[in-house]
């Protein structure tokens, strides 16, 4: 009985019973939608696109819905507290009306026209339409996906031989002639010249950079210079590019290889040429190869390894049996029919210019084509190159390197350090877009709550039924309903009354008076 009777007492209660709940409720939805809208956004700012299995746009796109349906109640509870406090303080018909309208479709300027009272619901109520129009796209931009890098170090393993052992690229015979070396480095030297993918089975999500050890070799290079003379006859026959490898024996009898690299570097007025020769000893070691792995795709980087070489792990042990190819002899057999030439210069008296002819294409792809004016002293001796060494030795480290990683195939793995990078999807969220949606937004909100403040003023919850305003009107159907009476009151009065609209019907018929 107790708890009965706290529930009557609540239901009886003044302000609870005049309290427009649809609205106060409408407005409560849409103070949760912007919430809930903004954590959305706030919190998968950075995060990964595949950890949301409903993307934000998505929940976005549902809040916006919620919030534009509670929307039109909330707005019609604003109009109905907006016309009933008006006509409780007394206002012309005429207010009534376009406060009722309040500016919808075409009727902005009749309402505004109207008086204060209509004009300040009608710019309010356009005022809120366009805040809640405008709110949710800027909502919508505040969110976005991005690539992003995320970096961090993992360990890898890569199947690479550190040491290329004697004998594996083939053997030599009595006046050293190699046999079995077609079978073995044929393939790698194929790949080399089409420049085949390297792939490991040990991949890497992302890009994985680091220095895995392998079978190599390290190099010692010293540079002379001299001059040459090009537009003279005399000089015919001297070498102005040159590449060739050489294999000699070092002080404990173990082979090394000795690479020649020989070109024209500048050329002067006078047509005398600056002649570069740089020598370097190769010996086999294990080094450091700097690769980049992407998936299952590894590249090696030469370049970086000729420019700036790694320290070796250790210089490869010289085996006993001298018929079998060591590792340098095997470079010496890739670089003698693919990587050298011989161009040598001839100056021609008829068309008084300097050209060179060699065997092998080499010169030609580091032929410096034009180097000045078609006209002038160095016209007439255009003989001039680029650096092939670099080239040269980086061909050489590739060779290598395949040769290792096929080796190692299987039978020896290295583990080493990498520079892991791998591209995520995330969502990023526009602070400024969010900021100034979350505004504008809240600026609808406190629009809905000026066209509802003062409902506490009225005496009963209303609306703007048509039953509502005929029975305040004092309309005859409604008699027998009270003054001030709401909308449930009014329906219980009047739910069977039938209603059609229409002109009353007039009896027309003549009665007929009788003489008297």
């Amino acid at each position: 009985m107790a708890t009965l009777q706290r529930q009557h007492t609540l239901s009886n209660n003044p302000l609870f019973r005049k309290t427009p709940w649809p609205g106060i409720t409408a407005v409560i939805c849409m103070s949760l939608s912007l919430v809930a809208s903004a954590v959305v956004i706030a919190v998968s700012d950075g995060d990964p696109v595949s950890s949301w299995k409903v993307q934000p746009a998505v929940l976005l796109a549902i809040f916006s819905a919620t919030s534009n349906i509670v929307f039109n109640t909330a707005l019609a509870t604003g109009i109905a507290v907006r016309f009933w406090l008006c006509a409780s303080k007394g206002v012309k018909l005429s207010q009534l009306h376009y406060i009722w309208d309040h500016g919808r479709i075409l009727g902005i300027g009749s309402a505004v026209r109207a008086g204060p009272p209509a004009r300040t619901v009608a710019v309010l109520a356009l005022l809120a339409n366009m805040l809640q129009f405008v709110g949710a796209p800027l909502l919508q931009r505040s969110t976005y996906q991005a690539l992003q890098y995320r970096v961090s170090n993992e360990s890898l393993s890569m199947d690479i031989a550190s040491a290329i052992p004697d004998g594996w690229f083939g053997s030599k015979d009595a006046v050293g002639r190699i046999s079995n070396f077609d079978r073995t480095a044929l393939p790698l030297i194929q790949q080399w010249w089409q420049n085949t993918s390297v792939t490991t089975h040990h991949g890497c999500e992302g890009t994985c950079e680091g220095y895995v050890p392998g079978a190599g070799f390290k190099f010692e290079c010293w540079t002379t210079e001299r001059k040459l003379e090009l537009a003279t006859n005399r000089t015919d026959g001297e070498a102005v590019f040159f590449v060739n490898p050489v294999v000699a024996k070092n002080a404990t009898g173990g082979p090394y290889l000795r690479l020649t690299v020989l070109y024209v570097s500048e050329v002067d007025d006078s047509c005398v040429g600056t002649v570069r020769e740089e020598t370097c000893d190769i010996e086999s070691a294990t080094v450091n190869y700097p690769v980049t792995i992407d998936t299952h795709t590894v590249h090696m980087r030469p370049y970086e390894l000729v420019q700036k070489p790694s320290a070796p792990s250790r210089p490869v042990d010289v085996a006993a049996n001298q018929s079998a190819v060591s590792p340098v002899e095997a470079l010496w057999a890739f670089a003698q029919h693919r990587i050298t030439d011989n161009a040598t210069k001839t100056y021609e008296y008829e068309s008084d210019t300097s050209t060179y002819y060699g065997p092998d294409m080499l010169a030609d792809i580091f032929y410096v084509a034009d180097i000045g004016e078609d006209g002038g002293p160095k016209s007439r001796c255009r003989l001039k190159w680029n650096r092939p060494t670099e080239y040269v030795l980086a061909s050489m480290y590739d060779f290598m390197f395949r040769a290792a990683m096929r080796i190692g195939n299987g039978t020896e793995t290295q583990v080493f350090d990498t520079r892991q990078t791998v591209p995520t999807l995330v969502f990023q969220t526009d602070g400024r877009y969010l900021g100034v949606g979350l505004a504008v937004m809240a600026c609808g909100l406190g629009v809905i709550a000026m066209l509802m403040w003062g409902w506490w003023q009225l005496e009963r919850p209303v609306t703007l039924s048509p039953l509502e305003t005929a029975s305040a009107m004092g309309a005859p159907i409604f008699e027998e309903t009270e003054r001030g009476a709401t909308i449930n009151e009014i329906l219980a009065k009047v739910r069977n009354i039938e209603f059609r609209l229409g002109t009353p019907r007039v009896d027309t018929s003549v009665t007929e008076v009788g003489k008297g």
